[in-house]
């Protein structure tokens, strides 16, 4: 610090601050871990987005991070914000704001990434071993799941009590018929708050059901293993929670609510969710409810919205459109619009995702140079780049054949004319259909979504 404080003072450069980085950096290898835990990395980041200064002075690199990962990264931020590292040991002269850097000190940086880049590959090798490791010595390989505690990581987890009743508690509810939502709504009402959340969540009471961990097994991705802490669930328990799960899944959507599944919000884009109830024993009122808004009796959350649409007022919109199809103008203004925007849309993602690939052989090309003839990457690196690169060609490939598949089946103006006719036409008759199930299969042939947004429909979107 003396040095550097010297240093700026024989030059005249004004200091913006003084930051510390503890010695320890060498156990991290992410910068936004090390951010997490060093306040300094946090100022540092700070100051260099807001441009605050324009040189950096350390008393070597190593000072910046003692891992080349977590070094790398660091001069990454240094030089997308366009500011100079300047190192008491090693003094170069230094560039002139704008003038950018010369062609040597980029080939050293990039020498300098590329071992960096091996370095997270390594670790992150090192780290799956480690934690295959743990799943077969029956240790959990990350944080333990609601239920248990752990403070010492050689040693099985132990059951907390309270919260052990709590996921007794879901799992009565979820068998006696009850969702995911209404489970979350009961618990935060009557239960204690989930203990990293202000509420619970119909995903967190879903997410805590399927556990397997609560069986007593442990897993880290395909790979399984009993664990040593005590189960909450016995094997008969845990057969007949994930027998109900999937008897659910198998009726998921085949139930016989109108309109179900072409019903969306308009905020979030969510598919909403069919519901009925009768206040105080009267009239059965029938609505769509966005899954993901606040709901009656929950703390609203901040940023949450609510989108609550009555059946009714869905069935006046959906048949409103079709009157207005019914219009001969109406229709040829429809017929219009879909030629002109609908065929250019997918043309136009067709263009996209042909560009994509164009740019991601040439980035294939440029990794095997990089290591066929300059040899700036490693083999190991080498291979799971190419791997990556693989999937990602087949997933463009994969897109590109779905787009060009959905240009040929666009119908012609004809085929569309004869649809929209026979929406204007029998749309009311569909609507009252006894059966919603057919009525639904019907409708989805023709709509595409029914947008609402707070206790309004929107828009009704047509195929």
């Amino acid at each position: 610090m003396h040095d550097a404080r010297a240093l700026c003072e024989q030059r005249g450069w004004k200091i913006v601050a003084e930051l510390q980085v503890p010695g320890h950096t060498r156990n991290y290898w992410q910068y936004y871990e090390a951010a997490t835990d060093v306040p300094a990395y946090q100022e540092l980041q700070r100051l260099a987005e807001a441009r605050a200064f324009d040189l950096l002075v350390c008393r070597e690199l190593d000072r910046l991070g003692r891992s080349d990962a977590l070094l790398s990264q660091v001069q990454h931020l240094l030089r997308q914000n366009g500011i100079q590292v300047f190192e008491l040991a090693n003094p170069v002269p230094v560039i002139e704001p704008g003038k950018g850097l010369t062609t040597e000190r980029l080939y050293l940086d990039a020498i300098r990434r590329a071992g960096a880049e091996d370095e997270v590959l390594r670790l992150r090798r090192r780290h799956t071993q480690g934690m295959r490791g743990r799943i077969k010595r029956g240790l959990p390989s990350g944080e333990v799941p609601y239920g248990y505690t752990s403070t010492d990581k050689t040693a099985p987890p132990t059951q907390i009590p309270d919260q052990v009743a709590i996921i007794r508690k879901m799992r009565q509810l979820y068998l006696q018929g009850w969702g995911y939502d209404r489970i979350a709504g009961w618990l935060n009402q009557n239960g204690p708050r989930p203990p990293r959340a202000r509420h619970w969540r119909g995903e967190t009471i879903s997410k805590t059901l399927s556990n397997p961990f609560h069986a007593g097994l442990i897993r880290y991705g395909n790979l399984s293993a009993p664990g040593q802490h005590k189960p909450i669930w016995t094997p008969s328990e845990w057969a007949e929670l994930q027998a109900e799960r999937r008897r659910r899944k198998q009726t998921r959507g085949k139930t016989a609510a109108p309109y179900n599944g072409l019903i969306r919000c308009q905020q979030c884009g969510r598919i909403m969710i069919y519901n009925s109830t009768r206040p105080h024993g009267k009239t059965t009122y029938r609505y769509y409810a966005c899954g993901d808004g606040a709901r009656r009796g929950v703390e609203k959350r901040d940023g949450a919205h609510r989108t609550c649409v009555r059946l009714e007022l869905i069935r006046e919109a959906t048949l409103a459109e079709a009157h207005r199809l019914a219009d001969p103008m109406e229709l040829e203004l429809e017929l219009h619009s879909y030629a002109a925007a609908e065929p250019a849309v997918i043309q136009r993602h067709i263009e996209e995702v042909q560009e994509q690939l164009t740019v991601h052989q040439a980035e294939i090309r440029r990794l095997l140079d990089a290591y066929t003839r300059y040899r700036h990457v490693g083999s190991e690196a080498f291979e799971d780049a190419m791997d990556e690169a693989a999937q990602r060609q087949e997933e463009l490939e994969a897109a590109l054949a779905d787009l060009l598949a959905l240009r040929d089946e666009l119908p012609d103006p004809e085929s569309r004319a004869r649809q929209l006719a026979e929406l204007a036409t029998d749309v009311e008759r569909w609507l009252d259909h006894p059966d919603p199930a057919e009525a639904n299969a019907w409708l989805a042939r023709r709509i595409e979504a029914i947008w609402c947004l707070g206790r309004e429909v929107v828009s009704v979107e047509l195929k």
